[in-house]
């Protein structure tokens, strides 16, 4: 009950600067105001085809949130150098994608 009352008092103006930079600020949480003061009618866990889960969140009007995940490449550059079977790091560039 206190977090719906926490979420009715934002603004859906500041919602719109929190959606522009939802992804900046995914640690901090985003907040689905277009869900708030809906009845939830059901969840469901859902085997996607790629094989990934998901969760259906629907409501009693008709709408629903589809939450799933999107997998995400990351790499570690490094320039390493080999001397007689010995590697060592000359750079390391940290974490890209």
């Amino acid at each position: 009950m206190k977090r719906k009352a926490e979420q009715s008092k934002q603004s859906s103006t500041k919602h719109a600067a929190e959606s522009s930079s939802a992804l900046q600020n995914a640690g901090q949480g985003i907040l689905y105001e277009e869900a708030t003061g809906k009845t939830v009618d059901y969840i469901r866990y859902a085997e996607q085809s790629r094989g990934w889960p998901a969760f259906e969140i629907r409501f009693t009007d008709g709408t629903f949130l589809f939450i799933e995940p999107v997998p995400r490449v990351e790499f570690r550059v490094r320039l390493l150098k080999a001397n007689r079977g010995n590697v060592g790091t000359i750079r390391d560039y940290g974490i890209t994608g």
